[in-house]
């Protein structure tokens, strides 16, 4: 007989792109729109497994490297399997398929989209915190992103997503012949819960899209008092959970401070050390558009509020929260901390000659082999019932040795330059030199400055 661990009841409280075979929500060809699977689900609750494991680990004073490394592995695999063995763990997913309707927008919406883009270019609005302003965009980043280059019906099938209110069950089972430890189907559920609260279904959930609130956690009853307690808006439960989680698995409360970092993320006390956390109060009201509100209707907020959360991770608006020009060159701001890639391409056209060039910018390697998630996660974690422009943001830093040694760093040039004389352009695109940034030795320096600016712009005065 199979014996249940837990079983969670949410609800998603931001819009969540859930990717298909193609990595589309929507698929034009088989007009199918993807839903919540299990496997995908199961892959977040190991990466917290695993962060959790791991951080208890390292408050417990183990901080050799391949030590660490090789606990974390060994115990992971032992409760969630690996190639060569199966997971101790059934994970099962439960949803009405009428309650997930895919809000796929019509070529016309985003046409209007672009237009109130052009008719309100000169139009800004408050930067969080009011410290800064930048142009209206009207779009999260990389919606807009998803979209370009595509014909009209394949963008808007890319950026189709689910409103907010989507409920699901995940049914946590051990299974039979296991002999689950109390302690690891402590760590299953803990893990369950920092999976979906703080990691969330989907994708782009480091900016806040597929955010989840549990309505029930039938299981461990301490675990549920604090879910409970965290549901009313009291942040301070969710740190309560972590500290608890920690101390089911042996966790002393505070652990030796040092300037080692873990060769991967993990979930700690909250301190300067290698896991840190806040929780932002945000309000989306000066933020929702006329056409927000026409095509999201009730999800406009979060739709406004993933814009935002997508904003203050991106260089042109951190130059404009420093009182830069947003013009300016942005070489002094290390944003490959929050997740590469990020590499553009940069195409100067002489027109009376049909010549055009085009140059890679940005941070340059190889994608084929090099992919890397921010250290900085931005996750919605509470809105209010009564009011929906008032939200309650958490932001974790996962700082960890884990990232490419070095980085090539290639410049653009200033695109007023570029419309103005294309010619004088085109020979200091040709002169710029790629950059080679040491990682290892400004990877501290780069987290402390993108946490103190992310976290002073999320900030309501």
């Amino acid at each position: 007989m199979m014996e249940k661990i837990a079983t969670i009841q949410a609800r998603t409280i931001t819009h969540s792109l859930i990717g298909g075979y193609d990595s589309n929500p929507y698929s034009l060809a088989l007009d199918l729109a993807e839903l919540p699977r299990a496997q995908a689900i199961k892959g977040t609750l190991r990466w917290w497994f695993r962060a959790l494991v791991g951080g208890a680990e390292w408050m417990k004073g183990n901080r050799n490297r391949d030590r660490l490394l090789t606990s974390v592995r060994e115990r992971t695999t032992k409760v969630l399997g690996s190639l060569k063995g199966v997971s101790k763990v059934i994970l099962r997913v439960k949803l009405s398929e009428e309650e997930w309707k895919i809000l796929k927008l019509e070529p016309s919406q985003l046409e209007s989209l672009e237009e109130e883009k052009r008719k309100r270019l000169g139009d800004i609005i408050p930067t969080l915190g009011g410290r800064g302003k930048f142009p209206h965009p009207l779009l999260p980043p990389r919606l807009r992103i998803l979209k370009e280059g595509k014909e009209r019906e394949e963008a808007a099938a890319r950026i189709a997503c689910y409103n907010p209110g989507c409920s699901f069950t995940v049914e946590l089972i051990e299974r039979p012949g296991s002999n689950l430890s109390d302690e690891e189907k402590r760590i299953i559920s803990w893990s369950s819960v920092f999976a979906l609260i703080l990691g969330g279904i989907g994708a782009i959930t480091r900016r806040g899209f597929g955010a989840l609130r549990i309505e029930h956690f039938d299981g461990y009853p301490e675990i549920e008092g604090k879910i409970q307690e965290f549901n009313k808006g009291n942040e301070g439960a969710l740190f309560e959970m972590i500290k608890q989680a920690l101390s089911d698995l042996g966790a002393p409360a505070e652990s030796e401070r040092t300037e080692e970092l873990p060769p991967f993320a993990i979930l700690t006390q909250p301190s300067e050390g290698p896991f840190r956390l806040k929780v932002c109060k945000v309000r989306t009201k000066d933020t929702v558009s006329a056409s927000l509100r026409d095509i999201f209707e009730d999800g406009a907020h979060s739709m406004a509020l993933l814009l935002m959360l997508g904003y203050v991770t991106n260089k042109c608006a951190w130059k404009i929260a420093e009182r830069e020009d947003e013009r300016a060159l942005g070489r002094r701001y290390d944003t490959w901390i929050m997740g590469l890639p990020r590499q553009g391409k940069m195409e100067i056209k002489i027109k009376r000659k049909k010549f055009k060039e085009t140059f890679d910018t940005g941070y340059i390697f190889d994608q084929k082999t090099l992919r890397r998630t921010s250290a900085i996660s931005l996750r919605p974690i509470f809105q209010d019932p009564k009011d929906p422009s008032s939200w309650k943001v958490a932001v974790l830093g996962f700082l960890s040795e884990d990232w490419p040694s070095k980085l090539q760093y290639r410049r653009g040039v200033n695109p007023h330059k570029i419309r103005r004389d294309p010619m004088n352009a085109l020979k200091e695109a040709r002169r710029i030199e790629p950059q080679t940034i040491d990682v290892r030795q400004k990877l501290r320096a780069s987290f402390n400055n993108a946490w103190e600016l992310v976290n002073r712009m999320l900030e309501e005065e």
